[in-house]
């Protein structure tokens, strides 16, 4: 069946507001509709250090630019409470558009870390604590989580993907859930 097919009406698609996942509150957002193609909110001023992208077809595509564009002691850095924080965060808001624009599971949950050869994984906020392990590839392709329920908690979809990201890095889970999968931000 042919997902297109079934995309909201313009008027309806065109007051679709998305929020856009940024770690800078005070940051300039704008939206703009993208005739026959999509909704894109952007969150920057000048420079677009981040946004979301609505397509007709339902698919959601959300980039945060600068989160892992840091440096410490000339090694970039993954900072993996900030961008579990952020993924966790926004994945509700994606998911309340899907509902609003009554498109049903089951739906895929991806993530995609692009430009990250060289990197580590900084692991803890109480010490100075990275893998020893730097990425050799240019970008980390994860495979998609399938959600069967709309309703499930984030933690609950986006632990295996954080999971494989902290395998990465050569580490057996994220250390940022606890043993019975919940989220609790290791410091």
């Amino acid at each position: 069946m042919n997902r297109c097919a079934e995309a909201p009406e313009e008027s309806i698609f065109r007051d679709k507001i998305l929020l856009v996942i940024s770690c800078f509150p005070a940051a300039q957002h704008r939206f703009e509709f993208v005739v026959g193609n999509a909704l894109v909110a952007v969150s920057g001023g000048p420079q677009c250090h981040s946004y979301t992208q609505l397509f007709r077809s339902g698919i959601i595509e959300a980039v945060h630019a600068s989160l892992l564009n840091h440096e410490v002691r000339g090694i970039k850095n993954i900072p993996s409470i900030g961008y579990e924080r952020i993924v966790l965060e926004h994945l509700p808001k994606c998911l309340a558009v899907i509902k609003e624009l009554e498109i049903n599971p089951p739906l895929a949950v991806a993530l995609s870390l692009v430009n990250v050869r060289g990197s580590q994984m900084f692991a803890s906020n109480d010490y100075d604590l990275y893998s020893h392990y730097q990425l050799a590839q240019d970008h980390l392709i994860l495979p998609e989580a399938v959600v069967d329920d709309a309703a499930k908690e984030p933690a609950k979809i986006l632990k295996p993907i954080f999971d494989l990201v902290w395998n990465a890095f050569g580490y057996d889970r994220s250390w940022n859930f606890n043993e019975n999968g919940k989220w609790v931000q290791r410091r």
